[in-house]
This record gives C-alpha cells, structure tokens and sequence, in this order.
C-alpha cells in the first residue's frame, strides 16, 4: 500500500425500504462546508448560473449534513414518496435533528445512539446516556429478555427529548439493548424511538432494517464498481456516473422483486451481464454500411442496385487479410 491520501467526495444517501426491497431515493456528494473546490479546475459555485443544478448541486455540496439531510427528506416527500419511520445511525443522532423531523416532516424516528453529552429527561431530572442505563440496568435487573443466542435486551426507558415547537415536552423510548460487537467498548447500544407504543422488540426489528443501506453500499462498491469503474476527476461527472450506478442498482432490485428471487443483487448483475454480449465488430460495421447506403439512397437519389453494385465492388477491392477479418459482410435494404 502506497499510504498516500486520494481526495474524494463522501456521499449522502437517502434511500426507501419495506424490508424486502431497498431504492436509492436521493443522495449527494460532500464537500468542505465553507468552499466547494474542484479537483481539477478552481471552479467555485459562484461561477455558476444560481438556476443551474450545478450551482444547486455545489451548494447541497457545502451544506452541513444535518442540514442537506432535512432538505432530501422534504424533497422526497415532495415527490410522493411515503414511509412509516426514518430511520438513520448515531451520526445523525442529535435532539435537535430528531425534533426537527418530527416537527417539519411529521415523521416518526428510530435510531441509534451515540456516546455523547446530550441529556435526556427522566422524572424530573436531567441524566446522560449511561447514566440512564444505570437506571434501567437497576429496574429491569431480573426482568431481561434473551432475544437470540447472542442478544439480551436489557430493558426500556420513556423519557423527555425536551420541547417541540408548541413547547410541549416530547417524550421518546429508549431501548437497550446488547452489542454483540465484542471488541466495542460498550456492552450495550440504545435505540431511540419517536413512537412510543411500540413495543421494545418492534424497535429492534424496524432499525435492523436500517442495515439495507450498509448492502446498498457494499454492492454498488463492490459489484457495479461506483469508485473504479471510471476515473473522473471533473465534480459534474462524478454525479452523472454515481446517478447512473444508482439506476443500474435500481433495476436489480425491481428485478429480484418481480421474480421474487432470493438471490443477492450481485448474481442477478453478472447474470444480466452474461445475457448482454457484446456487439462484434462485424456486425457494428455491417450496420454502419447499411445506414450509410439508406442515407445516400434518400440524399443522392442514386438507385439502390447500382449503390449495392458499388459496395461490392469496394469489397473485392480490399485486401484479403481485411476480408478474412470481416468474415462475410451482408448489405441489405
């Protein structure tokens, strides 16, 4: 390994799942929050037209997550799109994203939780993360659920993620739960859950969906070749190529849902591309040479026999090696 640093975009992806089928609904390349700087041109967004979707795409670009993340919610809602939950990781995890969702989308949100200095709400008292799980540790101590071989839920809390926008207190569930990642710090991971009539194992069930965008990512990485299937360095292409891998993944997963295949995405792509053979260099010239002898028919008005009496001639003029590699060259009207 070389151990030299590549630049690249980190992309932003907002995609739609019923657990069976997942769709790359929207995403959006990253840049630096105070100045989007082209790899290989000294091009700013205000060297574009502010009606221009490269304008509009360089100004997503220097959004802050939270912020651009809000934006493609709205905007997929917009188009009609309709979910239950968003659901998303512990980087997004702040009180004010999560009510912010709530209060301008009017959506319903479960996700992880991160190790952090946000405060919760409970009885009247203000307590971190792991403080309340101290707390739920000491209520449920004999009341612990075994999920799976490798799973223990721990218990649940329903406490206060401070004020909506009426000013009323906003209650959410947190739900503990084990971590099954042995080399983690932590014992345990919380979930948090806008709806609190959900019981704590439909939370767990719900978030566990989440992981289709983790598959998302491994496929379109791995199988459709988003980061070495081209080498571009120009900000627009960059889109245009990752727009157009979307679709391809898009197409896969309509495909395996119409057939009800339980296949991976991965066999279904080499598959489709061993059905998909490549057009022969004969066959691409013969039917240039026939869209050549149909335009000059319609622009020339020379008779069609006398054009097909010329052609033949021009190909007994070749040399013979070029003949061989031709094999037989039909020209039909």
């Amino acid at each position: 390994m070389s151990h030299q640093m590549v630049k690249g975009f980190p992309m932003l992806t907002l995609g739609w799942t019923d657990g069976s089928s997942f769709l790359p609904v929207s995403f959006s390349l990253l840049s630096s929050p105070k100045r989007y700087l082209d790899p290989s041109k000294n091009h700013t967004k205000g060297d574009f037209h502010p009606d221009s979707y490269a304008y509009k795409r360089r100004e997503a670009a220097t959004m802050e997550k939270p912020e651009l993340a809000l934006q493609m919610l709205k905007k997929a809602m917009q188009t009609g799109i309709q979910a239950k939950y968003v659901l998303f990781d512990s980087w997004f995890a702040f009180p004010k994203f999560i009510q912010a969702i709530q209060d301008k989308c009017h959506h319903q949100v479960i996700c992880m939780l991160k190790k952090g200095t946000s405060f919760y709400e409970y009885q009247g008292k203000w307590f971190k993360l792991e403080s309340l799980f101290q707390v739920c540790q000491e209520q449920n101590r004999n009341r612990r659920i075994q999920l799976d071989n490798k799973t223990t839920l721990f218990g649940s809390l329903q406490v206060t993620l401070g004020k909506n926008k009426q000013g009323q207190n906003n209650p959410v569930k947190l739900v503990f739960v084990q971590n099954r990642n042995k080399k983690a710090k932590r014992e345990w991971l919380a979930i948090l859950s806008t709806d609190t009539a959900l019981s704590d194992e439909e939370i767990i069930r719900i978030y566990g969906k989440r992981w289709e965008i983790e598959v998302f990512f491994k496929s379109i990485k791995s199988i459709l070749n988003v980061e070495k299937e081209f080498q571009l360095r120009l900000f627009d292409s960059i889109n245009a190529h990752v727009a157009i891998v979307c679709c391809r993944y898009c197409y896969l997963s309509w495909l395996s849902r119409n057939q009800q295949d339980i296949r991976t995405c991965g066999t279904l792509f080499y598959q489709c591309c061993e059905e998909l053979k490549d057009i022969q260099f004969r066959e691409s010239l013969e039917r240039i040479l026939q869209l050549l002898i149909s335009f000059l028919v319609e622009h020339l008005h020379i008779a069609e026999d006398k054009l097909k009496e010329l052609f033949t001639l021009f190909l007994s003029s070749l040399p013979s090696y070029i003949l061989l590699s031709l094999d037989t060259i039909k020209c039909e009207s």
